[in-house]
């Protein structure tokens, strides 16, 4: 998934690289990758928590 955004004059990109079960492998920004600490501490306290569930957009009835 890629996601295009500017702050200001200065344009900016986000890739999201998944594997073929829909799981995060991978985040790019501005075409330089997110370190595996970062990737995992992503997943760990944010992506798998409830308050990551709870706010996300497809579940919203």
């Amino acid at each position: 998934m890629r996601v295009d955004y500017a702050l200001g004059q200065r344009q900016h990109r986000i890739d999201c690289l998944f594997d073929g079960g829909a799981g995060l492998i991978g985040v790019r920004l501005d075409h330089k990758a997110v370190s595996g600490g970062a990737l995992f501490m992503l997943k760990k306290y944010y992506l798998e928590t409830f308050d990551s569930e709870a706010n996300d957009p497809a579940l919203v009835r």
